[in-house]
């Protein structure tokens, strides 16, 4: 009897362990590569001469980005990631642009990007949704 009683924790227990979230799992250096990879690969896949193009919807003009640099930190939303860079806009105003990034088998794919959006990243992380990757 005790020997099934084993068995029946033991399954249970690997039961539990394979559910934990992917917000538990380390990730580790080929993946941060890949994603680094992919939120450049979107940029330069999105850009019309030399510029990422975003419709400012208030205004409804449409702004001319210019990539400046990749923030190195990678952050996780559940089984999601977000990753920042830095543009300029053609009067050399500093822009954040936050992409999040969805793994689909063993690729990654930017499904949004958050242009100059800062404070829906900032609310993420104030409720604990998005913290840092290892």
């Amino acid at each position: 009897m005790n020997y099934l009683r084993s068995i029946a924790l033991g399954l249970i227990f690997g039961i539990f362990a394979s559910s934990h979230s992917f917000a538990d799992q380390a990730i580790g250096l080929s993946e941060k590569a890949m994603l680094q990879a992919t939120m450049q690969k979107h940029i330069d896949d999105q850009l019309i001469n030399g510029a990422y193009l975003h419709l400012d919807k208030k205004s409804g003009q449409v702004r001319e980005l210019y990539p400046v640099t990749a923030h190195p930190m990678i952050m996780r939303m559940a089984k999601y990631f977000v990753l920042c860079s830095h543009f300029q806009d053609e009067n050399s105003n500093e822009i954040n642009v936050d992409f999040y990034i969805a793994r689909r088998g063993n690729v990654f794919l930017v499904f949004q990007s958050l242009v100059d959006e800062r404070t829906a990243l900032t609310k993420l992380i104030k409720a604990g949704k998005v913290s840092r990757v290892n």
